[in-house]
């Protein structure tokens, strides 16, 4: 077992909210590499007497720690520095954009999304792997069936098909940035489609865009793929602001 690190903590008994003053040094720490990913943190003892600190105040750091996904518990080890996962990275970003509802915020989102997605079906079509293609060509012919009957199920075909592009790009990050990208989509339509606005023709045009960057995926032209995915997002975001417009009125 790897024994914990020994780092110099100031005494801060004289401070207000010690908690949260130890829980940021304690993360300061293992942000700069003196507690690397599955090293020990010192018992609550030692970090309290180090601190000068009640128990208690450790106690309540380590929770903090431990909602920022920085620390785990072992059962009868002890505090353990995780490895910060993309899920975490992918919850926040959701979490921003859901609690940010502000035009602007959305339409950084969408600007985002197309710096990041023009890559992916890029490096997808360079790959041109069969099993990938086979997934969309799924999701694809899924949405053909059902777009002018079921607006929500198409909307979430509709995100998987671009998530299926990033979690196949062969970046790992790309994902990360635009899985929540998609959540937050789905549920800003899910929102507006409780309306029974006529909204097919527009759906009509993305299934044939849909279709037209998988028929460019199939022939592994990369630089077609990424047109037809520009055009596509440039579409969406001009449908977003008019509709921002409409609601402002």
């Amino acid at each position: 077992m790897q024994k914990p690190a020994k780092v110099e903590f100031p005494n801060i008994k004289n401070h207000e909210r010690l908690s949260e003053k130890v829980s940021k040094l304690v993360e300061d720490a293992i942000l700069s590499g003196q507690y690397p990913p599955n090293s020990r943190l010192p018992t609550e003892n030692d970090l309290a007497e180090s601190f000068g600190v009640s128990r208690t105040a450790i106690r309540e750091a380590n929770q903090n720690l431990k909602a920022n996904g920085l620390i785990v518990s072992r059962a009868g080890s002890g505090n353990y520095v995780t490895r910060y996962s993309t899920k975490q990275v992918q919850r926040a970003f959701e979490r921003f954009g859901i609690l940010n509802p502000d035009p602007n915020v959305i339409l950084n989102f969408i600007d985002l999304r197309m710096l990041v997605e023009l890559e992916t079906i890029r490096f997808v079509a360079e790959k041109h792997d069969k099993k990938t293609i086979e997934m969309l060509g799924k999701i694809v012919r899924q949405m053909e069936e059902i777009f002018d009957t079921d607006k929500k199920k198409y909307s979430k075909l509709d995100a998987r098909f671009h998530m299926t592009l990033a979690r196949n790009s062969g970046n790992v990050l790309f994902p990360v940035l635009i899985e929540p990208i998609e959540k937050l989509g789905l549920f800003y339509a899910a929102r507006d489609l409780q309306l029974d606005d006529p909204i097919l023709d527009g759906m009509e045009m993305g299934l044939h865009d849909h279709k037209k960057m998988l028929a460019s995926i199939r022939k592994g032209d990369a630089e077609e793929s990424v047109d037809l995915m520009r055009a596509h997002l440039l579409r969406s975001r001009r449908n977003y602001l008019r509709n921002a417009a409409i609601e402002r009125r």
